[in-house]
Parts: structure tokens; sequence; C-alpha cells
């Protein structure tokens, strides 16, 4: 009876050993390469709002303070992520603009939170222009707000953080690029080496000899001598 596929995959690995390695350096390689060529880069931008509530909604509201924040900071965070939001500020795009955004471009780029604990509210911005990024990003906390706290009439809003232009891409990440590389190269070299042992009718070792040949007895073996080549 034969190794295993395990035993023999194992065997195999060890034997090349170094190819293994190249391989999977060489992946890393092409997928860092691939990445810094190919891939766009897009950049992301970040504004943060407080919300103020007015004394009168205060005086009116039947639960606490923190419960009714909390309710408010998710009411505003859904309206901020309806169709006619994204509608509207397509329609009122700021200048400086790198290109004209569709009103599904944007649903796909800017994104609203809230911050727990807090009547505080955040949009995040993701564009292949870092000045876009940022410009959209200010655009859709302003008119977002301004729209739907006149739906709701709540109070109102400060920034506390504009966005600023990002100096450097969120992606692509050359660290994940990285990890994708070592897979690849573990699963080129994972297939190669499972086709090669699969078709290969060799035997590599004295107990896979005596397995497959159990009643003939093994008079000799020659030893591995290994050659030192500095001599």
């Amino acid at each position: 009876m034969k190794n295993t596929l395990l035993e023999n995959l194992l065997f195999f690995t060890i034997q090349k050993i170094r190819t293994f390695v190249v391989l999977v350096f060489c992946a890393v390689v092409l997928s860092v390469i691939f990445c810094a060529a190919f891939v766009p880069p897009k950049y992301r931008a970040t504004a943060t709002a407080v919300i103020s509530l007015s004394d009168t909604y205060i005086e009116n509201a039947t639960q606490t303070i923190v419960e009714t924040q909390a309710e408010l900071t998710d009411a505003l965070v859904n309206y901020l992520d309806e169709d006619f939001i994204f509608k509207k500020l397509s329609e009122n795009l700021p200048a400086g603009l790198k290109k004209q955004y569709t009103a599904g471009e944007l649903k796909g780029m800017l994104k609203a939170s809230n911050v727990k604990e807090a009547f505080v509210l955040k949009t995040t911005a993701n564009a292949l222009d870092p000045n876009d990024a940022a410009l959209l990003c200010n655009a859709f906390l302003t008119q977002g707000l301004d729209f739907t706290l006149q739906l709701i009439d709540i109070g109102y809003w400060e920034i506390v953080e504009a966005a600023t232009v990002p100096k450097s891409s969120y992606y692509p990440s050359y660290l994940k690029a990285v990890l994708y590389g070592i897979i690849i190269g573990i699963v080129v070299f994972g297939a190669f080496a499972l086709l090669y042992v699969s078709f290969n009718n060799k035997i590599v070792s004295k107990k896979e000899l005596e397995q497959t040949f159990p009643d003939i007895p093994v008079l000799s073996e020659v030893a591995q001598i290994l050659v030192d080549t500095n001599e």
C-alpha cells in the first residue's frame, strides 16, 4: 500500500522547498506590481458635525437626552442614505470637482455614520481624486444635514471637523497585495504538487517500497551521501 496523498505532498514540498519559496516570492512581487501599475488609487476624506437639540424639543422629549440623541442620530443616518439626498447633491455639486457625478455614483462613494453615545454625525467620501473626496464629503455633510433638519426640526448642527484633502490613498493596500501574493503562490504550488504527486508512479522511499511490495525483502539500501562543495 502506497503512502497517503498527504504524506507524498509533504515529502514533495520538503524536496522542493526552494521552488516553493521562489514561487511565493514571485507571486508577491507580481501582486504588488499589478496593484501599483493597474489598480487606480482611491482617497478617503472624513468630516464630522455635532447636532444640538433645541430647548423646545428637549422639553417635549419623553425619553432621556441620551436615548433621544441615540434615536435621532440613527434617524439622521437613515435619512442621509436615502436616494433623494444623493439626487439633490448631484444637482448641487460643489465647484472645483474634476468630474460631474451622478446620484448613483455618489451613493456608492458617500456614507454617513453616527458616533455612539454622542450626538455626532460623520460623513465619509471615497474618490479617485483626493480633492474630489474632500469637496464631496463636506458637501454631503452640509447639504444633507440642512435638508434633513428641515424635515425633522430638532435643532441645529455645526461642523467640528471639516474634510481636508487626503495626502495619501487608502486603496489599494500593499499589505493586502503581499498577503494575496502569498496565498496565490501557495495555491499555485499546492496545485502543481497535487498534480505531480497524483500522476507520479515513482517509489521515493524505503517505506513506500516495503508497503508496495510487502513480500519482497529489502536486501540492501544505498545511503544518501552529502558532498561538501566548499572543499
